[in-house]
């Protein structure tokens, strides 16, 4: 080889190496496509975030979904209570099949896109029995698997198709129930005028509930409207005029007759020794029966004959009144009871003819005072023995007495007339019960709204009546 020819191939081998140097050079400084390795490796969590927020989001808005309509499913079959292979089935729906017509108007079909709708009763846990079922709705969706498979999540079930899916469900429990409206009127009477209203065009009987277990109930005078608000459980039959009629199921209990046997012994009347004094124009009552002042009065002992108030009463403690064979006269005056104090009045004596055995009053008389809320006399204002037949009817005006009185008023064998209005104990809880033979509304006769709304906190249950059937969700 020429000198010349190697001195050229040399120069040619030493630009080549320059070249390639210089270009590793450049390449290892190049950065362009080092992010393509890391985005690989990062696509995999990116994929799975994207399948939790995603996948998982719409799940959890879907179940909410089955929720809301399950529970709407449940009430709705729990109204219908109509089992299939019934009776009532034959031409009609069944709670079943009404379950499913409310869940497809919200998109959630019965055996169309893999959706279950189905509905079935319980007895149990509680508050499902046997004689009170529950009505169980579950509704089920499979919705089909996607993103999460990346990381190997494949559901809990597959779709009619064949694909991967997760399970969504929810359930609803209901039971049918009763409200009820506590009784403010009981009437033992069989006659058709049990409970009477004459007039009474302003009479509102609010959240007062009347119960003529033997016998009826008759309104005249007004429209209805006034007293639309009462229910009325009775045998007799009922003027459309006295509110909404109820069927009466209930048994006729009296559970106050026995607290005359339990808490009057026979001891009282005998101490009176036959002397029963009684007011009058030529009679002055023995200084006993003259009550005046801050008083209290321990049920130990009775007062015999008429008792009159010669100046207004305070009555302390939790006292009880006892009057064998005479009436209590508030004579214009006020008997109240102090504050954190309660009294009972209580009618006993014999069933001789001749005395009265109630409350009286000229103009300007009031009764005011408060039951007690607990002990043997609990919830009872007035209570008139039921062994006394005669002498026992009376009537409150409004004024002669006027009565502001929390608690029951017991007369089983009376027959009360209400001709003027009726309110709770200034002190006392909103409460007032009676529980008498017969009732008259007289006119302008009014009783304050929800009279037994506080009831239960003046030691006092005065019964129910099932007014309306509800049904309520329980799971």
């Amino acid at each position: 080889m020429s000198p010349h020819l190697m001195h050229s191939t040399s120069g040619a081998i030493r630009s080549g190496v320059a070249a390639c140097a210089a270009y590793c050079v450049r390449l290892w400084r190049n950065r362009t496509g080092n992010v393509a390795p890391l985005f690989a490796l990062m696509l995999v969590p990116l994929v799975a975030a994207l399948g939790m927020a995603g996948e998982g989001s719409s799940w959890f808005m879907l179940q909410r979904s089955a929720q809301n309509v399950a529970d709407q499913a449940a009430l709705a079959a729990a109204v219908n209570a109509c089992a299939p292979g019934a009776s009532c089935a034959t031409g009609g729906t069944t709670y079943v099949s009404e379950a499913r017509a409310v869940a497809a108007r919200y998109t959630f079909v019965n055996g169309a896109n893999d959706t279950t709708v189905a509905a079935s009763t319980a007895t149990a846990p509680a508050p499902c029995t046997s004689s009170d079922v529950c009505y169980v709705v579950t509704i089920q969706r499979k919705v089909p698997v996607y993103l999460l498979k990346v990381l190997g999540f494949t559901g809990t079930t597959t779709t009619a198709g064949g694909l991967d899916a997760q399970n969504i469900y929810a359930t609803a429990w209901a039971k049918r129930t009763n409200s009820t409206s506590e009784f403010c009127i009981t009437t033992l009477s069989s006659s058709g005028n049990s409970f009477r209203v004459n007039g009474g065009a302003q009479l509102n009987l609010t959240g007062c509930s009347i119960f003529a277990p033997n016998g009826g109930t008759s309104c005249n005078g007004q429209t209805g409207s006034t007293i639309s608000y009462t229910y009325v459980g009775s045998t007799g039959g009922s003027n459309d005029n006295c509110g909404t009629e109820v069927a009466n199921t209930l048994p006729l209990l009296d559970p106050y007759a026995g607290l005359a046997s339990a808490n009057l012994p026979s001891t009282l009347v005998q101490n009176c020794g036959g002397v029963f004094p009684k007011d009058g124009n030529k009679v002055t009552l023995p200084a006993s029966n003259q009550l005046g002042g801050t008083m209290s009065f321990s049920g130990g002992s009775a007062l015999c004959g008429d008792v009159k108030l010669v100046s207004d009463v305070t009555v302390t403690g939790d006292s009880t009144l006892i009057i064998e064979n005479g009436h209590l006269d508030l004579n214009g005056h006020t008997m109240r009871t102090a504050t954190n104090a309660s009294l009972t009045l209580v009618f006993s004596g014999t069933t001789a003819n001749g005395y009265d055995h109630f409350p009286k009053g000229a103009q300007g008389s009031v009764l005011d005072f408060a039951a007690p809320t607990s002990g043997p006399w609990s919830g009872v204002a007035i209570y008139q023995d039921p062994v006394l037949t005669s002498g026992v009817d009376f009537t409150v005006s409004g004024s002669t007495p006027q009565f502001d009185i929390s608690g029951l008023i017991y007369a089983p064998k009376a027959t009360i007339t209400l001709s003027g209005a009726i309110n709770h104990a200034t002190a006392g809880l909103a409460c007032l019960a009676f529980f008498v033979y017969q009732v008259q509304i007289n006119g302008t006769a009014a009783i304050f709204a929800t009279p037994t709304i506080d009831c239960p906190r003046a030691g006092l249950d005065p019964g129910s009546v099932s007014t309306l059937q509800q049904v309520v969700l329980v799971q």
